[in-house]
């Protein structure tokens, strides 16, 4: 047994036995289980048989550095959006998000189509380190404080390393990405993956206290963490060597300015050109919500409606080169339902529904949405609205593996 066990996944040879089952565990248990039918030599064998197999269809993941989660470990705290400093304290002192052990699968099949990454997503349970694991037996402030894992339902959702990423990315002459600080975090996300980096992967500015907000303090609200000094939220592959066929000005953008009314910083597609027999096309991955307290006839038609009118996109979908992935409602804490009532979760769940509603009936179809409340409530916080490393993290991760799967079954928006 030990032979063909994997120490750096531990359970996972288990995977194919217990997919049904959608879990892993370990090896005696399972030898047990099977040698309740079978003498021991045979389970023994059994067991073997099952783990080979298994690894004839290995299912890649990122090798994230092990230091960079011990060092975390460590040195984790979250800095709150009033805290003053950007130095660890007895009050902001926090345990890590992310664990080895969230990169794992939990399901030996993969996620094999877009259909099957939706569910996964919209259909995943989170298991908290709490007796039993069940949201029931934590408080709205120890949930949201405790660590936990993801488990995708029904499939496993491939996780990628940064040069699989650029190989998604650059299907596409332009990604944009577009929203409010919920998406920025995303892409902060993403630059984390990108880089191969939990500690300060998505940290870039000059601000000799930028490099202080580390691990889960990336994702910090506070202004010492998200100084702006022009990479900062507008970071593009190239400029760090990053992804070369995105290599031009345009051809990576995030849209979103706390300047503004979001509705006004529209994406305007400049230099995009999907007439050109060159062009690989445009994918576009939307969210938008708090800024319009969750008014679905507002985001659609100051957001969606504005952005997928215009005459460059309309020549792109009409050319079969556009993609596009809407980002439905991102839970609050409880504890800011009173503060702000329109983002609680009962209205979240009503503008998911209405927005699924204008997006089946609208002149653009095959818009792929993405359902994440059951991914993100519950996940650990920076605030009552953000999310901690854990969560922007993982959620960058699928949303390549949604472009991925889009490409591969010609998910082109049309009219």
């Amino acid at each position: 047994i030990d032979e063909y066990r994997d120490d750096s996944a531990p359970g996972t040879c288990l995977a194919c036995y217990f997919s049904d089952k959608g879990k892993s565990t370990s090896c005696s248990e399972l030898l047990y289980t099977l040698a309740s039918n079978m003498t021991i030599e045979q389970a023994q064998k059994a067991l073997i048989e099952t783990y080979k197999s298994c690894r004839t269809k290995p299912i890649r993941t990122p090798a994230p550095e092990r230091k960079d989660i011990l060092y975390c470990e460590e040195n984790n705290f979250i800095l709150s959006p009033d805290d003053v400093g950007t130095e660890k304290t007895e009050d902001n002192a926090a345990k890590f998000s992310i664990r080895s052990q969230d990169f794992r699968p939990h399901h030996a099949q993969t996620c094999a189509s877009t259909y099957e990454l939706l569910g996964a997503i919209r259909n995943g349970t989170r298991t908290w380190d709490a007796a039993g694991g069940t949201l029931d037996e934590l408080s709205i402030l120890e949930r949201e404080r405790t660590l936990s894992t993801f488990l995708p339902g029904g499939c496993a959702i491939p996780l990628y390393p940064p040069e699989r990423i650029c190989d998604v990315l650059n299907r596409f002459s332009h990604v944009v990405i577009q929203g409010d600080s919920l998406s920025r975090h995303t892409h902060q996300g993403l630059l984390m993956a990108l880089r191969n980096d939990l500690v300060g992967g998505s940290v870039l500015s000059s601000d000799p206290n930028m490099p202080n907000c580390e691990c889960d303090s990336q994702f910090s609200e506070n202004r010492a963490c998200r100084k702006n000094d022009g990479l900062f939220r507008r970071y593009k592959p190239y400029q760090l060597g990053l992804c070369p066929k995105l290599e031009k000005e345009s051809q990576f953008e995030s849209v979103y300015n706390s300047n503004i009314p979001l509705w006004k910083a529209i994406y305007s597609f400049d230099g995009v050109n999907c007439t050109n027999p060159d062009s690989r096309g445009v994918l576009l991955i939307l969210q938008a919500g708090p800024h319009f307290k969750y008014k679905a006839d507002r985001v659609y038609e100051n957001l969606l409606k504005k952005t997928l009118d215009q005459p460059i996109f309309q020549d792109c979908m009409r050319n079969g080169k556009a993609m596009v992935i809407w980002n439905g409602y991102h839970p609050q804490s409880p504890i800011y339902d009173d503060k702000y009532p329109s983002q609680a979760l009962k209205n979240g769940l009503v503008f998911d529904r209405e927005m699924a509603s204008f997006i089946g009936t609208g002149t653009v179809r095959n818009i792929t949405s993405v359902n994440w409340i059951n991914f993100l409530t519950g996940a650990m916080r920076t605030d009552g609205i953000h999310f901690a490393a854990q969560a922007n993290y993982f959620k960058a991760q699928y949303l390549v593996a949604i472009a991925d799967a889009m490409t591969k079954d010609g998910m082109f928006v049309s009219t």
